[in-house]
């Protein structure tokens, strides 16, 4: 198990809500919206709903009580529920989903490679992914071959490399157990 880390779970993926947020100026509500529709599709039963979301009133008025709600539990830390983890995850956009979800696994030393799927709009989407990836992998490792040698010097660049090759690997498997999935046995 990974023991070098040095946020919680629930800091880890407040992180990249935060992130997309300011970077890519998402509204707290629409987002807070996201995460109550993905939530309420997950968890249909709601007598097993450990978050009340507001519904039923005037739409604005009810992202804005939600944002509320959701960012409130997301400052305070301590009080994230882990059921509402998922559907967080899920409101993220595809590229920040698949990051933030490699950095989950990592925390158990695990790859985060996605189930393959076997149909052709998965399977175009996978392969672009795997280009994508490998094409950030040799960006990421540019700098650090710079010199011809791996060494200390190389240390600044370390974790965006590793981060990518994790990427790289975690796409390749996919492919590689889809591909397994039809070989006969």
């Amino acid at each position: 198990m990974n023991t070098n880390i040095h946020e919680t779970r629930s800091m880890t993926v407040i992180k990249h809500v935060n992130d997309l947020i300011l970077s890519e100026k998402v509204s707290e509500g629409t987002f807070a919206d996201d995460v109550k529709n993905i939530y309420h599709l997950r968890v249909q039963d709601k007598k097993f709903r450990v978050v009340k979301f507001h519904e039923g009133g005037d739409t604005f008025e009810d992202m804005k009580a939600n944002a509320q709600l959701l960012f409130r539990m997301m400052k305070s830390h301590v009080k994230f529920p882990c059921d509402l983890e998922e559907s967080v995850v899920l409101a993220l956009p595809e590229e920040r989903q698949r990051n933030l979800k490699a950095e989950l696994a990592a925390r158990y030393d695990l790859l985060a490679a996605p189930i393959p799927h076997n149909n052709p709009e998965d399977n175009v989407f996978s392969l672009a992914v795997l280009l994508k990836t490998t094409g950030s992998t040799i960006e990421a490792l540019a700098p650090v071959i710079a010199d011809g040698v791996i060494d200390e010097k190389d240390l600044p660049h370390a974790k965006t490399a590793l981060t990518e090759i994790n990427k790289t690997v975690a796409s390749l498997i996919s492919w590689q157990q889809a591909i397994t999935a039809v070989l006969p046995d």
